[in-house]
């Protein structure tokens, strides 16, 4: 039976709600893979999947993996976009600040945009 069909989800029991748990897990879990192996690309693809329809990028998280993504294949403008939503989501939490900032250090046209905590 294949993994994907809905006998094989029906014959464990497990709710479609269950699957998009699952699913979206997996999809967490192969996002963090990618960018410890530098596959940047498909990460970011992974990335936006996950936070497809929240304009919060999961209170910031997402878009702060997006933004060290974009900084790693030198997109600075980018990556200061999603580092800039990272903080303004959650400013309490360490490196994102900082990240910013370092952004703008590299970048002389992004000194200029504005940072909102």
């Amino acid at each position: 039976m294949h993994y994907g069909s809905d006998a094989y989800w029906e014959e464990r029991g497990l709710s479609d709600a269950t699957r998009g748990q699952r699913w979206f897990l997996a999809l967490l879990a192969a996002s963090r893979a990618l960018i410890e192996a530098g596959r940047f690309d498909e990460a970011i693809e992974a990335l936006k999947a996950l936070s497809w329809g929240d304009e919060t990028y999961e209170n910031g998280d997402y878009a702060f993996d997006l933004a060290l993504c974009y900084e790693a294949k030198g997109d600075f403008p980018q990556a200061l976009r999603y580092f800039e939503i990272a903080l303004r989501e959650n400013p309490p939490v360490p490196g994102r600040a900082g990240a910013v900032e370092r952004l703008k250090a590299l970048v002389p046209e992004a000194a200029r945009m504005s940072v909102t905590p």
